[in-house]
């Protein structure tokens, strides 16, 4: 899959740069395969999952500090 591979690249350079990086598109177009598959060693956060989303809302600092530099 070359467009899979090209993107890989594309999101690793970026991510030299930006500490978060989005992938939008709509559903069932290999998003979340992508970033974790390039990703690999990065924590994945669902914020579908409500009590996740619950966790970031109602404590910012220690959701981002648990989730900060620590391989998944």
């Amino acid at each position: 899959m070359i467009i899979h591979r090209l993107m890989q690249s594309d999101l690793q350079e970026t991510a030299k740069f930006f500490p978060v990086i989005t992938i939008l598109g709509p559903r069932q177009v290999v998003k979340t395969t992508l970033g974790r598959v390039t990703f690999s060693n990065h924590a994945y956060v669902n914020f579908e999952n409500a009590s996740v989303r619950n966790f970031a809302e109602s404590d910012p600092r220690r959701f981002l500090t648990a989730y900060s530099n620590q391989p998944h």
